[in-house]
């Protein structure tokens, strides 16, 4: 949700999301620094307790930012050392530093072969901070939300779902601040009905972004192709404006030195909020995008097909790496999957080696021969003319088996009705989904008029 704040309040915001990336290198400094006098890794436990013995004299200034934000940092280390350490006992090769990181990469390991120990933050990676649930309150008659410190904020939107607040997240994207709430949300809000029981093939690509099997081609906005020119142009004002600063400094085409503080002109952050201005424009345009497609797709289908593209390889080509990259392909995919299961609708993954633009979808001939330029091919076997993508697509479609499973209809409470057709081997089994109905269906059938909220989902409002 997106934060009206006055400009004392994003100061305020920029200041204890300061606090809380202090406060996570402190800790992790001291970590690196233990567990190489001794060879043990100290517990986050003693580290909050040496941090707030002295931070009131040498840390002062911190107690101007919520107490969250230089608390919380402590319990999110421990939980990126333990996940560290876990992927290591399962046989991952550790990476303590990026160079290293790097050097694994280059040499072909893949990042799920990897695990990857805490990192120490940098201002310019993002600003946030923490606020738990007895910390703030949101007001939806006057729109406003009550921080710590702060007092009330604006809302420029109320949250889309009604539950039990857990905790909320203050970050900064672009030029804005925005507020993000963990929700507990009963299953009856949480899950969601299809309009369409249909199945459906799509194949991905770069000139259109999505093929679909009834032959449809989606185009995506390519919000970036579209905003390269005026993202140089200010970016060029902006290193220009640097230069000034490292020439006054004898540092021009030297190395800087760690800890050296570069300021800034009014003209430099003025260049740099425009920068950040048109960063946040292109991935908004590509997200609202992805969410249109990815939630029509899964609120039309019982069932979904699509390849397993080798996203990272194809990022390997230079000439198709901006494009691919513009287009989002391996975010529509996790979209698809975690909508999959609040929809109730299956998810078949291809093998990525299938050949599905070279197969006919009419007799199932292939066409050994077919090459990228090939936009549409004559079946030698059967006459039948293809377009190579709405080809492709209809074969993924056709991996979906004939025979589906029989079709049951629960009834929820208020007179709902939802009927589901799963096929078998399917990528995605909606096991909770499917569960949460069928106890929401025993409970209507002994007199229960409302939906059981024993099991409740986390879902986070973003703005």
């Amino acid at each position: 949700m997106k934060l009206n704040a006055t400009q004392a309040q994003c100061l305020f915001f920029g200041r204890a999301a300061g606090a809380s990336r202090f406060t996570w290198n402190w800790a992790l400094a001291q970590c690196t620094d233990i567990r190489h006098a001794t060879g043990k890794n100290p517990t986050m436990g003693d580290l909050k307790k040496r941090f707030n013995a002295i931070k009131e004299t040498e840390f002062p200034w911190i107690y101007d930012s919520p107490k969250d934000a230089n608390q919380q940092p402590f319990t999110f280390l421990q939980r990126a050392w333990t996940r560290f350490w876990d992927g290591v006992k399962d046989g991952k090769i550790p990476v303590w530093n990026t160079a290293q990181k790097k050097a694994l990469l280059a040499e072909g390991k893949k990042r799920s072969e990897l695990s990857f120990a805490p990192t120490f933050k940098k201002k310019k990676d993002g600003a946030s901070f923490y606020v738990s649930n007895d910390k703030f309150s949101i007001d939806r008659e006057s729109r406003t939300v009550t921080l710590p410190k702060v007092g009330q904020v604006k809302l420029a939107e109320l949250p889309r779902f009604r539950g039990k607040v857990m905790s909320g997240t203050v970050s900064k994207d672009g030029n804005d601040w925005y507020l993000s709430v963990q929700i507990d949300v009963a299953d009856r809000d949480y899950f969601r009905f299809r309009s369409g029981d249909g199945v459906i093939g799509i194949d991905l690509g770069v000139k259109d972004t999505a093929v679909l099997s009834t032959g449809e081609k989606l185009t995506g906005p390519k919000p970036f192709k579209r905003a390269c020119r005026r993202l140089a142009i200010l970016q060029r004002r902006v290193s220009r404006k640097q230069a000034v600063v490292l020439d006054s400094l004898g540092l021009n085409g030297k190395a800087i030195p760690k800890g050296t503080r570069l300021t800034k002109s009014n003209n430099q952050k003025r260049s740099e909020r425009l920068v950040h201005a048109v960063q946040s424009r292109v991935k908004h345009i590509r997200q609202n995008f992805q969410h249109t497609f990815t939630t029509r797709i899964i609120r039309e289908n019982q069932a979904v097909v699509i390849e397993d593209l080798n996203v990272a390889g194809m990022m390997a080509n230079h000439k198709l790496a901006r494009s691919i990259a513009d287009i989002g392909m391996g975010e529509i995919r996790r979209q698809l999957t975690y909508k999959a299961a609040r929809y109730g609708t299956a998810l078949h993954l291809a093998d990525r080696w299938y050949p599905s633009s070279k197969t006919c979808s009419d007799c199932g001939w292939k066409k050994a021969d077919l090459t990228l330029n090939d936009r549409t091919w004559v079946c030698e076997d059967c006459g039948v003319i293809h377009d190579r993508d709405v080809n492709a697509a209809l074969n993924l479609k056709n991996l979906v088996p004939k025979v589906l499973a029989p079709q049951d209809e629960v009834v929820l409470p208020g007179g709902y009705r939802e009927r589901h057709a799963l096929p078998v081997e399917v990528l995605f089994q909606p096991s909770e989904f499917m569960s949460a109905l069928g106890e929401a269906s025993g409970q209507e059938k002994k007199g229960n008029d409302s939906l059981s909220e024993s099991v409740v989902h986390q879902t986070t409002l973003l703005g």
